[in-house]
């Protein structure tokens, strides 16, 4: 979390070493429901990406939030429905070949090596991280477990787009890569 002329958001650190800042900006989102828009994600923020989803009138976004369980932010990836959700809209590009570009708080320390359906992770952090989760794209949790070396391995992992997250007390780090046949 950083504050730029009085305004609150994430600073984001590229590989290049280029920055971006994101302000804190809640989105709207429309309750078919109750037919009215209402405020979403108070005190975190969701930006609009450049790519669209494989789903027809859905976008990629990006979300970042506080996480008052773990007291930390937490950076996460997904498709919305773009006629019922009223995002920022900043320069961010998310890609399969980004290999995450963006890291909160950590360099680009996981390697992903696909060998069918299994993955092997590869870990070159001094973090210590000790747990892992992996995530579909759309947020839901698959597999987790704990770490014990640099290198594991996680099985059963079916072509798709996923989102790994290597935890330990203090950090979370997040990457985003995709599974072929």
């Amino acid at each position: 979390m950083s504050t730029r002329n009085n305004v609150q958001g994430v600073e984001f650190t590229g590989t290049n070493g280029n920055k971006i800042f994101l302000p804190l900006a809640a989105s709207y989102w429309y309750d078919s429901y109750e037919g009215e828009w209402r405020i979403n994600n108070i005190g975190s923020a969701s930006y609009w990406t450049k790519t669209p989803s494989s789903y027809s009138n859905y976008n990629d976004f990006m979300e970042f939030y506080y996480d008052d369980y773990y007291q930390e932010w937490i950076l996460c990836w997904g498709d919305r429905k773009t006629t019922d959700n009223k995002l920022s809209i900043r320069p961010v590009f998310v890609s399969n070949s980004v290999d995450n570009i963006l890291s909160v708080q950590s360099e680009d320390c996981i390697n992903i090596v696909q060998n069918n359906n299994t993955i092997q992770v590869n870990i070159s952090s001094i973090d210590n991280f000790t747990n892992w989760e992996l995530y579909s794209i759309d947020g839901k949790s698959i597999q987790q477990g704990a770490i014990d070396t640099n290198i594991f391995t996680i099985n059963g992992v079916n072509s798709g787009t996923y989102i790994i997250s290597l935890r330990n007390k203090n950090k979370k780090f997040s990457k985003k890569f995709s599974i072929s046949d």
